[in-house]
């Protein structure tokens, strides 16, 4: 009776022990797929991630695109007037760019956009705003700042872009220029900001009239 019981107690030390193991198993496999679902969430959040950024971004200069502005730009007058700041919307077009692309080529085209794209991050802050308004047009929006200090760095920027030199193939280019328009108001969200890019359209088409190589600059009340 002793031998049957200590067999029993065996039997059943080893059917648990077995269900341990598998239970273990079991536990190690779910453990493992949890990881890899982990590793593919992380991977479709990184690629959503660049997918937005993607649509965010003009491809050839790599600055925030038109999209990207009229999405962003309320909340950030709304932010912006919490504060009780004012901001500064900067439009900017390439002067005689077509006569650029005519005479230079496409490809050199390209070069000035892409190197003025380079020398808009370096002149601006990092929490500014450039975009890529549309061809050979760009927008920077400031908060936290003022007309004065906005057209420094604009004057800055027409300096710098004036000495750079492009080269594509055999062909130099430079002392190349742009019109400026610059509107300053008091951030509020009830602003009608069609308003403020049709004024700053304004005074970019006055510095076009008055010569080019020019910068303008109003404030909306």
């Amino acid at each position: 009776h002793v031998d049957h019981q200590t067999r029993l107690a065996r039997l059943e030390i080893e059917h648990a022990r077995r269900e341990r193991a598998i239970a273990e198993t079991a536990e190690a496999a779910i453990m493992q797929k949890n990881q890899l679902l982990e590793q593919r969430l992380r991977e479709v959040e990184r690629l959503q991630e660049s997918l937005r950024e993607l649509a965010n971004r003009d491809a050839l200069t790599g600055l925030y695109n038109r999209r990207f502005l009229g999405e962003a730009l309320p909340g950030l007058v709304s932010m912006a007037a919490r504060r009780g700041d004012r901001i500064v919307v900067i439009l900017i077009d390439l002067d005689h760019f077509k006569q650029i692309n005519d005479v230079y080529g496409h490809q050199m085209g390209d070069f000035v956009l892409e190197g003025f794209a380079d020398l808009v991050r370096d002149a601006f802050r990092a929490h500014d705003l450039c975009c890529r308004y549309g061809g050979e047009e760009f927008c920077v929006v400031m908060a936290d700042t003022d007309d004065i200090a906005a057209h420094e760095r604009v004057e800055e920027l027409q300096e710098r872009l004036g000495e750079r030199r492009f080269t594509s193939g055999d062909k130099e280019l430079t002392r190349v220029g742009f019109s400026a328009g610059i509107v300053t108001f008091k951030a509020d969200p009830r602003m009608d900001l069609d308003v403020v890019f049709r004024r700053a359209d304004q005074a970019l088409y006055a510095s076009k009239n008055a010569g080019r190589r020019q910068i303008s600059a109003l404030e909306l009340a």
